[in-house]
């Protein structure tokens, strides 16, 4: 069995999906927003908490 880890929303992301949230609100039918946050919540979220290392590193990215 694979261990499970946190995953935690930083401030900015939070920050930015409410921003999402106004925007699509604005643009489109509300439920958009709804299916976004169930993507994040299955199978984004899971995943990570199964496969902390997948994709690129951040810190590893160059700065442009």
């Amino acid at each position: 069995m694979t261990a499970r880890h946190s995953v935690k929303l930083t401030a900015n992301f939070e920050r930015d999906l409410k921003e999402v949230e106004v925007f699509l609100s604005e643009a489109v039918p509300p439920q958009a927003f709804d299916a976004l946050l169930g993507e994040l919540t299955n199978p984004v979220i899971p995943d990570l908490e199964h496969y902390p290392g997948m994709g690129r590193l951040f810190l590893k990215r160059l700065a442009r």
